[in-house]
Formats: C-alpha cells, sequence, structure tokens
C-alpha cells in the first residue's frame, strides 16, 4: 500500500529513460543515528540498537531497562527540529553526484511527510538536487512503480534489511530478469560505499533491458 501522499510525488517525477538508482536517505547518504542519539541524550534517554528498529527501542537512561516515553512523538519531534541539520556521509555526495551524471537518481525517505520540504533543503545545501520522495512503511510498492515506470535498470540503495526484504518481495512478483545475489545488510559506516557500489554497476550495465531489472546493493 503506497500512501496518497507518495504516489502523488510519483506521479510528478520526470525520468528520462537513463537507468534508475533509487536511494535511501538515513544512514545511506546523512547521518542519522548519531544524531537522534544525541538528542536522546540531552532528554536523559537512549537508543537500543540490538535492532533496526526505532519505537519501542528508546529507554530511560536512569533505568536502563525501562522503555522510555512513546517512540513516534520523539522521532517526529526530531525529524522537524533537526533534519535542516543532518550532515552528510564521506563519500556519498560526491558518489551519488557522479551517479547522477549517467543514471537518474531519486531519493526515497521514509519519514514524516511533514518533514520532506526540510529533507529537501537539506539535501540541496549538500549538492544534492535529486527529486525527494517521502515514504512510510514497506518501500518495495514504490520502487516496484518507480522501476516499471523507468523500464530499464533500477539499483535500490539502502542500509536496512527490511526494506530490502520488501524490495524484494515487490521484485517477485514481477516479470523482470532473475535479481543477482548479493549481500543485504552492511554496517551503516560503509553506506557510502553503497553509492559508490551502485555506479560501477552503472557502469557495467548493458545497453538494454527487456523490462525492470531490479538490482540491490
Amino acid at each position: 500500500m503506497i500512501s496518497e501522499i507518495t504516489l502523488t510525488q510519483l506521479a510528478g517525477l520526470t525520468l528520462t529513460g537513463r537507468p534508475l538508482v533509487i536511494c535511501d536517505v538515513d544512514e545511506v547518504v546523512v547521518h542519522f543515528t548519531r544524531d537522534f542519539e544525541a538528542y536522546l541524550d540531552a532528554r536523559g534517554l537512549w537508543l537500543d540498537t540490538s535492532s533496526f528498529a526505532l519505537n519501542g527501542n528508546i529507554r530511560q537512561r536512569q533505568r536502563c531497562g525501562d522503555r522510555g516515553p512513546r517512540g513516534d512523538g520523539l522521532i517526529d519531534r526530531f525529524f522537524v527540529d533537526r533534519t535542516r541539520h543532518l550532515e552528510p556521509i564521506d563519500g556519498a555526495v560526491a558518489a551519488l553526484q557522479d551517479i547522477g551524471e549517467t543514471a537518474d537518481v531519486v531519493l526515497l525517505t521514509n519519514l514524516p511527510h511533514s518533514s520532506g520540504d526540510d529533507r529537501r533543503e537539506n539535501l540541496r545545501q549538500h549538492g544534492l538536487p535529486f527529486p525527494v520522495v517521502t515514504n512510510s512503511g514497506p518501500k518495495g510498492p514504490a520502487i516496484r512503480q518507480l522501476a516499471h515506470r523507468a523500464r530499464t535498470a533500477t539499483v535500490f540503495v539502502d542500509d536496512s534489511p527490511s526494506f530490502i526484504a520488501s524490495c524484494l518481495r515487490a521484485r517477485a512478483g514481477g516479470s523482470s530478469r532473475p535479481l543477482p545475489a548479493r549481500r543485504a545488510i552492511r554496517p551503516a559506516h560503509r553506506a557510502a560505499r553503497l553509492c559508490v557500489a551502485a555506479h560501477r554497476l552503472m557502469e557495467r550495465r548493458q545497453a538494454a533491458y527487456p523490462g525492470p531489472d531490479f538490482r540491490i546493493v
């Protein structure tokens, strides 16, 4: 299921027929976790990073075993306060700029739709004027729609196992070429290398494909 807001943003995109790179933002292009942890620390809280989830993993610092206040409100507040100030991960901006020379780039990001313009402005300040699509929930449906519109090689870059799994489920329902096996989970500090890997994949692509070809790096 894709929200109406996301559908409207997808419908407004212009694709050129070049290969398509769909790229995550948090922990791939900009730092998120370190800023969010500092945000929580200033409020006497800490983030349990034993899983990728945010909701349910915020703890009170004085009583480390206890859950903190409701997470979704804090996360939304963080995006309101900090989205325009997030710093890029080393190498990510240059890699995406290089990719943009030969491919269409769409930044697909899960954050409150109301913070979408702040995200766009933050990325523009870092030299990334690519279209940004805000999403909620699994990314697979949006990726599938984008890939079928592009009708060319499509690369999805993300550090989240759940979003990669969502992409795989969307890919399984398609009719395009087999998905090459790739390592799905990579440390966040290597996130910029994901963008570099996408660039190299674009350079090695075939001249034409019979349909959308999902690849994950």
